[in-house]
Parts: C-alpha cells; sequence; structure tokens
C-alpha cells in the first residue's frame, strides 16, 4: 500500500508541478519537489512495521495539537509521514470517521513559499491555512482546488533538522543544501 501511494503521489506530483517549474515568472522562485506523503491512521504501529520491513527508518515522532505524527524514512529521498489521533474531537478524528485510514496529504517542499502561494493565488489556486513555525512555514491548499487532493507545501529553515530530526537525520532536505544559501 505504501509504494503504491508514493507512485500515486510522484506521478500526481509531475503532473501538477510541471506547470509551475516551467512556466515562465523570473521574478518568482518557483522551485518545488515532493517531500513526503501523509498518510492518516488509527494505530500507526501496524503500517510502522511495515514501513520497517521494507527497510524504513525512524528520523521523528513528535507530539502535535491532538495528534502524534511520526516520520520514516525509505531509500535516498522518500519519506512517509503517519498522522494518529491522540484526542477525540480533532480534524483527523473527523477525517478518519469520513474517510477511514489513508492518504491524509502530499506536502511539497518549495523553496519560497511567498513565491509559490503568489503563483498559485495568481491562477485561483486557494490556500486555506498558512503558518509560520520554529524553522519552517507552510501553507495548505484547498482539495478543492486540486481535485480533492490536500496539498501542503512547506519552506525549511536553516536549522530545522537541528530542531525536529534526529542528529544527522534529514540531510537530504533542500534547504540544507541547494535552496537556502
Amino acid at each position: 500500500m505504501s509504494v503504491t501511494l508514493v507512485r500515486v503521489a510522484s506521478f500526481f506530483a509531475i503532473e501538477f508541478v510541471a506547470p509551475i517549474m516551467f512556466e515562465s515568472e523570473p521574478d518568482l522562485d518557483l522551485r518545488v519537489r515532493v517531500d513526503h506523503v501523509g498518510i492518516a491512521v488509527d494505530d500507526r504501529e501496524t503500517v510502522a512495521t511495515v514501513l520497517k520491513l521494507l527497510g524504513g527508518d525512524l528520523i521523528a515522532d513528535e507530539p502535535a495539537d491532538g495528534f502524534r505524527w511520526v516520520q520514516y524514512e525509505l531509500g535516498d529521498l522518500s519519506r512517509i509521514e503517519l498522522i494518529e489521533p491522540t484526542a477525540d474531537d480533532t480534524f483527523l478524528t473527523e477525517f478518519l470517521e469520513r474517510n477511514g485510514p489513508g492518504l491524509h496529504h502530499i506536502t511539497f517542499e518549495v523553496a519560497s513559499i511567498d513565491d509559490v502561494v503568489s503563483h498559485l493565488d495568481s491562477h485561483d489556486v486557494r490556500v486555506v491555512d498558512r503558518a509560520d513555525h520554529e524553522k519552517y512555514r507552510e501553507a495548505f491548499l484547498s482539495p478543492r482546488s486540486t481535485g480533492g487532493i490536500l496539498f501542503q507545501l512547506m519552506e525549511y529553515e536553516p536549522g530545522y533538522c537541528d530542531v525536529y530530526g534526529e542528529p544527522g537525520v534529514g540531510d537530504d532536505l533542500l534547504v540544507d543544501h541547494s535552496y537556502v544559501e
């Protein structure tokens, strides 16, 4: 199931991202790549067992407001995020009741969230939520604008891995290499 989701996400991302990457807007930094696929689960241990059997390494395990997210790295650049509710009556419990376990979101790493959001807005793609956090900024695109799939945009800042990962984790994040000078 996880491999299929990654293939679907990669295919869909190529179809969605290609116009952004190649459209001529010289004043905007529109570089983007698929960062991870987020899967809503009732019980993360069941899925985690399979991810470990596939060679996945746990790289993050963080509590959040009403849910917990864990992230596994598979291979050299693939990441799967499992999100599990830790409280009743949250966006995630509502999602699971309505849809059951499965694809929750696809996250794209962007070089400039301001530029990408501006570009999408100029093409009537609606942003439904936007926030700045310690070491990263994020925005969510309305599933009504994306064919029913929740897209998350993330712009990482230098030091992200020091705050959110284990030592040595995230060496492949673009923020720590080519996107931030």
